[in-house]
């Protein structure tokens, strides 16, 4: 197996048998170990497909018929704590801007 320039780096193709048996396909993520002075590992990079599993798997379940608005969202942002309290620090950076002019 020949190793060639890729840019900055050296690039190794992955023989077809062992694309097939890591179930991989162009543009995944693959995970490379080094596993000795002269040898290193090439294992299939699921960190992303877990962390997405996770996700799904904690998420809440949404009423069924629910649609997401965005226009309510920004309202109720707009009326929560956090929301008048950037409102109000934006005003008075405002403010501070003009009378210093």
């Amino acid at each position: 197996m020949k190793v060639a320039k890729w840019g900055n780096s050296i690039a190794v193709r992955i023989p077809s048998d062992v694309v097939e048996k890591l179930g991989i396909s162009p543009n995944e993520e693959v995970e490379i170990r080094i596993t000795g002075e002269n040898s290193f590992e090439v294992r299939r990079d699921t960190r992303r497909q877990k962390a997405i599993e996770g996700l799904r798997n904690s998420a809440v379940p949404l009423p069924e018929g629910y649609r997401f608005n965005r226009e309510e969202l920004y309202d109720r942002f707009d009326r929560s704590v956090l929301g008048r309290s950037l409102a109000l620090a934006a005003s008075e950076s405002s403010d501070e801007d003009q009378g210093a002019q």
